[in-house]
């Protein structure tokens, strides 16, 4: 049996409403459940953003453990310099002979084999550091041993103080390089684009006077008048050297660097502030982040320890605290 339904403009059969609902009640489904172009764009506009943003919290934080991670290394290896001076090591091959001429001059240092302790004329005195050399990428830092007259006090007696011993670094200046002059110098790389921003030192009046390179020096024997050595604990010093004129300034070559601490019989390291009551400071930079640390090394009442700082927001002062 044949159902009939009037509408206006004819005669609606009862298949054909059948087929007119089903495509309405497919249309609603569609509706429903599916997404129109816009809110696809929209979801995926909210997706990345949100994947850049972990993207980036992510990269931060990696960042700032990379540069937490290359402070606390360079400061074990500022630490291990100063751990050597103190125990009297550094190394050699013995391929370099250091004789005294005179209690006047400073040691002569040339090339040959000699075994370790056989430069009888000279003593160790203590290693120096020199950050920023050159235009080094990664930047890196020089580790130089230091010579002295073993006999260069009063009458040729035995060395007393760093003016007595008349301090020359093992390593050759501009004029020597190329020769057989002797190199006994170490380069160390900062890690994860650490770089050095600036070098000071800190007076008893709270002034701050840059400078471009540090030493540790060991502290030389009392004598007595009779030439006998006086007991008493020994310790280490350090001497901040004096950047006068810009001699001694961050990015210098390593051979123009040994001539400023050299220069006149070891001027820089004689002259430079022995001890400074307010400590020697080094400020690194982060190379991907905003963080900066500052090393201290010394300061009044204190032994000669390291301590670190890191702090954030760098800025080209680089003050502490």
């Amino acid at each position: 049996m044949v159902y009939f339904l009037y509408m206006r403009g004819g005669v609606l059969t009862a298949g054909r409403y059948l087929r007119m609902w089903q495509t309405s009640h497919q249309r609603a489904v569609i509706h429903s459940d599916g997404f129109t172009i816009i809110e696809v764009l929209l979801v995926l506009a909210i997706s990345g953003g949100l994947f850049v943003s972990a993207v980036v919290m992510i990269s931060g934080r990696q960042n700032q453990a990379a540069f937490e991670q290359a402070t606390h290394q360079v400061q074990s290896q500022i630490q291990q310099v100063l751990n050597d001076v103190s125990t009297g090591f550094y190394p050699s091959n013995g391929d370099f002979k250091c004789t005294a001429a005179s209690s006047s001059q400073s040691p002569t240092l040339s090339a040959g084999l000699t075994a370790q302790g056989a430069n009888s004329g000279c003593i160790f005195v203590g290693k120096a550091l020199q950050f920023k050399v050159g235009t080094a990428d990664p930047e890196q830092f020089a580790v130089y041993t230091i010579a002295g007259l073993k006999k260069g006090g009063a009458g040729g007696g035995e060395s007393a103080s760093l003016a007595n011993a008349r301090p020359v670094l093992v390593a050759p200046n501009p004029s020597q390089v190329g020769s057989n002059y002797p190199d006994n110098s170490e380069n160390q790389e900062l890690q994860h684009g650490l770089t050095v921003n600036r070098m000071w030192y800190r007076d008893s009046a709270d002034a701050d006077h840059d400078i471009g390179a540090i030493a540790f020096i060991n502290s030389f024997g009392g004598y007595s008048g009779s030439g006998e050595l006086l007991s008493g604990s020994g310790h280490v010093d350090i001497v901040a050297a004096d950047n006068s004129g810009n001699t001694t300034a961050l990015g210098l070559s390593k051979p123009d660097m040994v001539q400023a601490l050299n220069n006149g019989g070891g001027n820089r390291l004689v002259t430079g502030a022995l001890n400074p009551s307010g400590g020697v400071f080094i400020c690194f930079a982060s190379g991907g982040t905003q963080d900066y640390a500052v090393l201290q090394i010394g300061g009044a009442s204190r032994d000669l320890s390291i301590v670190l700082h890191i702090k954030d927001k760098v800025d080209d002062s680089c003050t502490y605290p």
